[in-house]
């Protein structure tokens, strides 16, 4: 059976490969993997959606406003609000990630990041 999963762990335990060859390329190869693993895990975020999205809430809402003024603030406020979507997008996916992640998936991501970074030492000696 054809397992995306196994793809999304490749493409994420070898990103840091890429980051050899351009930052673009390491970009696009972590955020394609990283969409696959959401996408094939998208039940386990389903459920964990509905236990704690109030409380969630509660923190996020008071921190997103206190950076909406700091950004309305700011000598370039349209560039400031594309920096906050920014941080905002890149702490949503990596919560996401946290919360759909396995032992055994952390396990294969570890071991391609490892297999990288040993390849990636020889190439560069």
């Amino acid at each position: 059976m054809f397992n995306l999963t196994n793809i999304s762990t490749f493409l994420i335990g070898m990103s840091y490969s890429f980051l050899i060859i351009n930052k673009i390329y390491f970009g696009i190869v972590l955020s394609l993997g990283i969409l696959i693993f959401l996408t094939q895990n998208f039940r386990k975020l389903k459920e964990f959606s509905g236990i704690s999205l109030k409380k969630i809430m509660y923190i996020i809402l008071p921190c997103f406003f206190i950076l909406v003024l700091f950004t309305l603030n700011s000598i370039m406020p349209w560039r400031s609000f594309e920096v906050l979507l920014y941080l905002l997008l890149i702490f949503l996916f990596s919560f996401f990630f946290y919360v759909s992640l396995s032992n055994k998936k952390l396990d294969k991501i570890s071991y391609f990041l490892s297999l990288s970074i040993f390849i990636n030492s020889v190439v560069i000696f």
